[in-house]
């Protein structure tokens, strides 16, 4: 018989994750991830403005992804190494200038 938990889950700090937290850890998390596809409705525009065939601006999309496989391949193995919440400050802030830049 499975039993079902009417108390809200527990975060590492020993504090209850609220909805409004979930809310904004999945919306962090989803700008982050579409990063990584931001570029492709634009490639043809990207191809045409710097006077590059298609296959070298699909370049762009082909590298995006490896660089993200490597960031995986790299930091998520840190998530045994450092402590979590850190680890996952100083990656959202990463993540948010190369955004902005």
């Amino acid at each position: 018989m499975a039993m079902t938990s009417t108390t809200p889950e527990i975060a590492a700090g020993g504090q209850p994750l609220t909805k409004g937290l979930i809310l904004l850890m999945s919306a962090a998390s989803g700008m982050a991830v579409a990063n990584l596809y931001y570029n492709q409705p634009l490639l043809a525009d990207i191809g045409r403005t710097f006077h590059v065939s298609s296959d070298a601006a699909g370049l762009i999309s082909m590298f995006t992804q490896i660089g993200y496989a490597l960031g995986l391949f790299l930091f998520v193995p840190l998530g045994d190494i450092r402590e979590r919440r850190g680890l996952i400050t100083a990656l959202l802030a990463a993540v948010t200038v190369s955004l902005l830049g």
